[in-house]
């Protein structure tokens, strides 16, 4: 390997390029050492840098490597996350300005494709992107309280963001204050998300791995295994990192546009996600136990058709098929799921509720509510019920009741209630002597005698030969009156006082022609009273008639009534 790199240095140790104008990648492309031109110094540089990704990283970058550029000071020419051969490789075409390979270069600017797509719309080039296939995760974005990174900056629903606190917020005040509780994510690497495949995209699976700790993890030489000696090692030849609070897909097919649209960051072929043994294992490269998902059979029949399934909450347990659900989001035309990306369709809400003010402030002359912006409001109302002294708006106020006695108000005797909320009860209030319920039978003259028919089935429609009425007091307290001699319901109406009191009653048969019987008197003295009785008729749809019935009033006897009568009891 290091000959083999050697014998790159000598080939091109004289070579020198330089352009400007790149708009992605380094300006001119390749240029790692940030002096403007493109020559073997930079090849040698990404040499340096591929030793360094082998050794993991874990010591500075080589100093050749400038501290500024774009996409990254790293020379990750293919921006697939690796500093390995294939830069370098690259990077000697960079030397020559090389046409690079249709596959990698489709518009022919020396900037790899791979490093100038933003799948999601969000203005985030995917290399950069947090979430690359998730349009509302970006560099920039509100941060909201749901578990996750928003604004790709690490943090997890970071109480200094505004934005957090508004996103739990109903809008008012006299709910209390909803807050976002501290969210803590795993401190290791999980598996988040799992594809078992979709028809359109045969032997086609992915993986979603979460780093939830505070450093990236290099998942070089880590290991995938199903329990029963099936496995797979990671090797890209150097380090692949799994950001601080990121994520990386592993998969069997690389091919964005084959493989239902997915972006593949690490692709392995001797390892699927056969349910035989129904296990995934994740092992470091010292072969300790990172994750385990047990019961994968059952995982992908809980998974929409071409659909993955995904953890709710990463700190859940993987061994319970309950911590997974079917991904609902489309990341593609084919397939549902949240690649590269937070579970947002998963989580579930995690703002907590407020406690509601206590806006009772024990002053019972006072109207207490809640505005939703100023909070408690307590308004004194004109009238003070309870402070034993009739006012403005009240009926009576504890004995106060304003001059006001059962006589005054046409009962025979009695006293007055006055009720808790400052109205009056006249429940104690003795009726007049004439009370027309008491005896209750009131004997007409003359009779009422009257009926009609329905003319095509000769069935009678109206039939009264009334003789006499039986007065009463309903539940409501209000007057009924019933007819001997008539088919229909009871008529009521407001109780008269007497003498000289007047009633009206009446009762409505509802059918295609309505029924309506009307019963109106003035007491000439305590026992007797003259006055009206009346039938009339109205056609559907009119006088709230319903529509439907069969029967008609055109097509009947019937027609309006009315007779004088004199009812004594």
């Amino acid at each position: 390997m290091r000959k083999y790199v050697i014998s790159w240095l000598v080939v091109f140790c004289l070579l020198t390029w330089s352009q400007s104008g790149m708009a992605v990648c380094l300006s001119p492309p390749g240029d790692v050492t940030g002096n403007g031109m493109t020559t073997v110094a930079d090849v040698q540089c990404v040499i340096l840098a591929i030793f360094w990704s082998l050794d993991g990283q874990v010591d500075l970058p080589p100093d050749c490597i400038a501290k500024t550029g774009s996409p990254a000071i790293w020379p990750d020419h293919n921006c697939d996350a690796v500093i390995n051969v294939t830069d370098a490789t690259l990077g000697i075409q960079f030397v020559f300005s090389a046409p690079l390979s249709q596959s990698l270069d489709a518009n022919t600017n020396h900037c790899v494709d791979t490093c100038e797509s933003d799948l999601d719309g969000d203005g985030d080039f995917d290399f950069t992107d947090c979430a690359p296939q998730n349009g509302l995760v970006f560099s920039g974005a509100p941060e909201t309280c749901n578990g996750y990174d928003d604004n790709c900056d690490t943090a997890i629903d970071e109480p200094i963001e505004p934005s957090v606190g508004e996103s739990c917020s109903n809008k008012t005040v006299c709910d209390g204050i909803e807050t976002c509780p501290v969210v803590s994510a795993p401190n290791t690497v999980v598996i988040h998300e799992l594809f078992f495949g979709a028809p359109n995209a045969i032997n086609m699976e992915w993986i979603e791995l979460f780093n939830g700790g505070d450093t990236p993890i290099n998942v070089q030489g880590w290991r995938l295994g199903n329990g029963a000696g099936l496995n797979h090692i990671i090797d890209v030849g150097g380090a692949l990192f799994i950001p601080s609070r990121g994520y990386l897909v592993l998969g069997t097919n690389p091919d964005i546009n084959n493989n239902t649209g997915v972006r593949i960051n690490y692709t392995y072929d001797t390892y699927t996600l056969g349910n035989a043994t129904g296990k995934l294992t994740l092992r470091n490269a010292s072969s300790a136990l990172v994750d385990e998902v047990q019961n994968l059979g059952a995982l992908a029949a809980t998974a929409n058709e071409g659909g993955s399934v995904g953890l709710r909450n990463p700190n859940d347990d993987n061994f319970v098929v309950a911590s997974f659900a079917a991904s609902t989001a489309a990341y593609s035309d084919e397939a549902l799921g949240t690649p590269g990306g937070p579970n947002v369709d998963l989580a579930l809400p995690i703002c907590q509720s407020g406690t509601p003010p206590n806006c009772n402030d024990g002053d019972s002359c006072t109207v207490d509510t809640c505005d939703a912006t100023l909070g408690c409001q307590h308004v004194a109302p004109p009238a003070c019920c309870g402070n034993g002294v009739k006012e403005i708006g009240e009926e009576c106020d504890g004995s106060d009741f304003g001059g006001t006695n059962c006589l005054g108000l046409g009962f025979a005797g009695g006293s007055l209630v006055c009720n808790t909320n400052c109205t009056l009860s006249t429940a104690l209030c003795e009726e007049d002597v004439c009370d027309p319920t008491k005896p209750s039978a009131y004997f007409n003259t003359p009779k009422v005698v009257y009926s009609c028919n329905d003319m095509f089935t000769g069935l009678q429609v109206v039939n009264m030969n009334i003789s006499s009425f039986v007065f009463s007091k309903n539940a409501s307290g209000n007057l009924a009156v019933g007819a001997t001699g008539g088919n229909f319901p009871s008529m009521t109406g407001a109780m008269p006082t007497c003498p000289g009191g007047s009633f009206t009653v009446q009762s409505v048969v509802l059918g295609g022609c309505c029924e309506t019987y009307k019963l109106s008197g003035t007491y000439t003295n305590e026992d007797t009273w003259t006055g009206t009785m009346s039938v009339s008729f109205c056609q559907a749809p009119f006088c709230g008639c319903p529509t439907g019935d069969s029967f008609s009033c055109q097509f009947s006897t019937c027609k309006n009534q009315s007779f004088p009568i004199t009812s004594v009891r």
